[in-house]
């Protein structure tokens, strides 16, 4: 649908004589208006020193983190990275070692931690989220094209 003959075929339809539908492509023009206004620079760091230790965070430990956990870069591809971010200590697995401060509950002594704790404040949060704004998402290719095949039966 992207070639030439395909835009063709999609302003061609016309039922009631005027196109349906439009070959048009537009890209929105994001705004450069900040979401958040914690300290990127400070967001790099407790980056590395909180999430790192999983997430490839940037080029610093580019060769670490945990092979099935997305990279930060990644992250910041989808739509609704932000609200990931913000939430992420609800969102399996973080929800069994982190703690922020104010927010969650203390660890149950009768059930403890995995691994060692992440501790964190909101403050800390709003600096990750800043730095996290702040670098380029990654760099994923075309988006995939999936052609459908017709068989007759």
């Amino acid at each position: 649908m992207v070639s030439d003959i395909g835009k063709r075929k999609i302003e061609s339809f016309a039922p009631n004589g005027a196109p349906a539908f439009s070959a048009t492509i537009t890209v929105a023009v994001a705004d450069d208006a900040r979401l958040f206004d914690g300290n990127a620079a400070k967001g790099a760091e407790l980056s590395l020193a909180l999430c790192g230790r999983c997430h490839v965070i940037g080029q610093i430990n580019r060769l670490d983190g945990i092979g099935s956990t997305p990279s930060f870069a990644v992250l910041r591809t989808l739509g609704d990275w932000d609200a990931r971010f913000q939430s992420f200590y609800t969102l399996r697995p973080h929800p069994a070692f982190t703690q922020v401060e104010d927010v969650t509950e203390p660890f149950d002594p009768q059930r403890p931690p995995p691994i060692a704790p992440l501790e964190m404040t909101l403050d800390d949060l709003n600096e990750i989220l800043a730095y996290v704004e702040a670098i380029e998402a990654a760099d994923l290719g075309v988006p995939l094209q999936f052609q459908r095949s017709f068989r007759s039966k």
